[in-house]
């Protein structure tokens, strides 16, 4: 093979190596850009209303169906500890996590009358 031959597959060489980067690349943003942010703020005072036993207007939901990749998020705006499914979150804090796995997440629930959530991961 001459030098000008071994030059030119060298050459195609690269070329493919760049084109399956480009590649790779526009899938891991196409997959990150369809993600999805679930999140769900506890106002100051919901404690109080389920101490009372009045229904807060914002609970968040009992059962969520959710993909890998998306995340749920907790706000926390009440004097004290909540819990929404396997997030705990201090007054004042937030908390999330960001799916990766695919499952049923079962965990409880301070937020409103219900006492459990489960979250689809699909």
């Amino acid at each position: 093979m001459s030098g000008w031959e071994k030059g030119i597959i060298a050459a195609i060489a690269v070329m493919m190596a760049v084109v399956a980067a480009v590649v790779i690349v526009a899938f891991s943003r196409s997959d990150s850009a369809t993600a999805t942010t679930y999140s769900f703020t506890i106002e100051e005072g919901t404690k109080d209303l389920i101490e009372a036993g009045i229904t807060p207007e914002n609970q968040p939901p009992t059962d969520l169906n959710i993909r890998v990749g998306d995340t749920l998020e907790v706000v926390n705006n009440d004097s004290t500890v909540h819990s929404y499914s396997f997030i705990t979150v201090r007054p004042g804090e937030t908390g999330s996590y960001t799916f990766k796995t695919p499952g049923t997440y079962v965990g409880a629930c301070t937020v409103g009358v219900h006492t459990s959530v489960t979250i689809v991961v699909t």
